[in-house]
């Protein structure tokens, strides 16, 4: 150790040299450097949990989603009961702390709409709200709502 400190001393001129030139070219490279955060690049792409992760974020829109379905073993969901328990879904995920409530989607909610043309105008008819068709007439004209919408059958 004392044959390298005797070295560092006597050529410390050199020494500070090559220091210098080295710090320089660090200092040249700066420029080519860029500084960015994408989440995506800390992930092992290869790992079949990311593999996964990404399929839902390309097929969905986002990987933060949460899909639900209600599935009824016999018919369709176009029932009082069924469609209560909808409602009754979409009301509790409001209460859940973090979501955000105007990304529920649910034939429940008042931010889906059927578009009706009228003459000279557009009428913007919530799907089931504010109550839950009981009678048929109201639940079959929900269902061929829904139906002869290509954007709404994505979710029922």
């Amino acid at each position: 150790m004392k044959k390298f400190a005797d070295f560092i001393i006597e050529k410390r001129l050199l020494v500070l040299i090559i220091i210098f030139s080295i710090s320089l070219f660090f200092l040249y490279k700066l420029k080519d450097l860029e500084v960015y955060t994408k989440f995506d690049d800390l992930l092992p792409q290869k790992h079949e949990y990311i593999k996964v992760h990404n399929k839902i974020r390309a097929q969905f829109g986002g990987a933060n989603t949460v899909n639900m379905v209600l599935q009824v073993k016999e018919g369709d969901i176009f029932n009082p009961t069924t469609l209560q328990k909808i409602r009754d879904i979409s009301d509790e995920l409001y209460l859940i702390p973090g979501v955000d409530r105007f990304k529920i989607l649910s034939i429940a909610v008042n931010l889906l709409f059927d578009m009706v043309s009228t003459s000279g105008a557009f009428d913007f008819k919530p799907l089931m709200w504010p109550d839950v068709p009981q009678t048929k007439e109201e639940i079959d004209s929900i269902g061929e709502r829904v139906y002869a919408s290509v954007f709404y059958v994505r979710f029922v």
